[in-house]
């Protein structure tokens, strides 16, 4: 995972600035929504989940869905 800086468009919601990035086509915005996020939604996964590996592929599928 690396060090990832919010988006200079960030205000109180940092995410909305992504969301606009992302519905506009910018593939590198998935990329660093998928490095800010993801540690939080595996951690999240992992409660539910009973094999860890079931938890790393439900939260790749939701980013795939974007």
């Amino acid at each position: 995972m690396t060090d990832t800086a919010l988006p200079s468009d960030a205000s109180a919601d940092p995410y909305a600035a992504w969301s606009r990035r992302i519905a506009a086509g910018d593939a590198e915005a998935l990329g660093e929504l998928f490095d800010a996020a993801y540690p939080h939604l595996l951690a999240t996964a992992r409660r539910y989940a009973a094999d860890p590996d079931d938890a790393e592929d439900a939260v790749q599928d939701a980013f795939v869905a974007l």
